[in-house]
């Protein structure tokens, strides 16, 4: 298991490096779907709600660049409502609408969006929240665009010097977290970490951190180093910091997810879009630099906390693919889940919500095959090694 400790370094160019796998019967093809004319009735409108929306669970950023590159470089910013939109690349026939979650939406999760309005084909949430709201939210993840998740922990290499989980918890240091960690809850439920030394108030601002340098502080691999580093004066040097995933929690962040009866229902309409979704992420990742533009106007526009910049989106794509996050995992294909994998990811989440008293309305009898389905994935497309 990986468990990196290092400060940030500016990645060298990597699109070069990355390109699709999508082939039948083991024959390589980069080739687009057929689209047809504006106007027209394509393979996706035919079977897909027109427009299709996509609900994300926080600003346009780069974890959730697959869903704009479905449109493109051209589609429309509307910074008031959140949202991006424009024809689908694929059919332009099929509009697409991208609506940011977050403050736009209230901060309500994905699942609670799915339930309310009925409108949202898709929404993107964190696996282990699906699973905590099962009961009352129940719904199903049909692709993981992230292998792993991209959140960390960080901290001033300065006062402290881990390898491991295990280091942390020796040390002893005050870990901050925000209210709605599911991660951490799970992880100190399983002994890995002390929730004696868990502050759950972390409220997304650097400024306790840059303060009080002895903490172990959240935060996104694409993000918080960059920013500490490269545009925060009262800090302005590097941290270092470990991923949740590699710290003995198996979880899916940023999953694309459905309503159970949607899966049924729009069964047509998935077997194509969630191919494209699979094929967004491996463009995005081979020629990044259409979207990055893309990304930086619409995190400035919709006034994101953390605005994203060329630099900060390279490196964020360099570390991500260094430390996996972008990854085919085990096999050559990108977006698919490992049972196994979501099963280990039920046991320790359930193990902490027992001790929770009822925090969560989640469905105990849960199974990995009731939470994920990997139906509509295309296992020809991915990353190539």
């Amino acid at each position: 298991m990986k468990r990196p400790s290092h400060a940030v370094a500016l990645p060298a160019a990597l699109s070069a490096l990355i390109l699709v796998t999508a082939c039948s019967n083991g024959s390589p093809s980069t080739a687009p779907p057929a689209a047809s004319p504006a106007g027209g009735k394509g393979p996706l409108a035919q079977v897909c709600p027109n427009p299709t929306v996509i609900q994300l669970g926080w600003f346009p950023e780069l974890e959730r660049a697959w869903a704009l590159q479905l449109i493109g470089p051209d589609g429309t910013i509307d910074a008031a409502k959140g949202t991006y939109s424009g024809p689908s690349k694929a059919d332009p026939s099929l509009r697409i609408e991208v609506r940011s979650g977050g403050p736009f939406v209230g901060f309500q999760q994905g699942n609670a969006m799915l339930y309310q309005d009925r409108q949202i084909l898709l929404a993107d949430q964190n696996l282990d929240a699906m699973l905590a709201a099962s009961k009352k939210f129940p719904t199903v993840a049909v692709a993981a665009p992230l292998e792993k998740g991209s959140q960390i922990l960080f901290w001033d290499p300065a006062k402290h010097s881990f390898n491991g989980p295990a280091d942390i918890k020796k040390s002893g240091a005050k870990v901050l977290v925000a209210s709605n960690a599911i991660y951490m809850q799970a992880l100190t439920a399983s002994g890995v970490l002390d929730p004696k030394q868990v502050d759950y108030s972390y409220d997304g601002s650097p400024s306790r951190f840059v303060a009080d340098p002895s903490l172990v502080n959240q935060g996104f691999l694409t993000a918080e180093p960059y920013q500490l580093a490269k545009r925060n004066p009262a800090w302005g040097k590097p941290v270092k910091y470990m991923l949740i995933s590699d710290m003995g929690y198996p979880w899916y962040q940023g999953v694309v997810s459905a309503r159970p009866d949607t899966v049924k229902e729009k069964a047509a309409c998935l077997s194509k879009l969630v191919p494209l979704i699979q094929k967004a992420q491996v463009d995005m990742l081979a020629n990044p630099e259409p979207m990055i533009p893309v990304i930086q106007r619409a995190t400035q526009q919709m006034r994101d906390p953390m605005v994203a910049t060329p630099e900060m989106l390279h490196t964020g794509i360099a570390e991500s693919l260094r430390l996996g996050v972008y990854s085919n995992g085990s096999n050559n294909t990108i977006g698919d889940f490992d049972l196994a994998r979501v099963g280990k990811l039920i046991d320790m989440d359930l193990k902490a919500f027992k001790n929770l008293s009822g925090k969560y309305p989640y469905d105990p009898e849960m199974t990995p095959d009731g939470l994920v389905t990997n139906q509509f994935i295309d296992t020809s497309i991915g990353l190539s090694r």
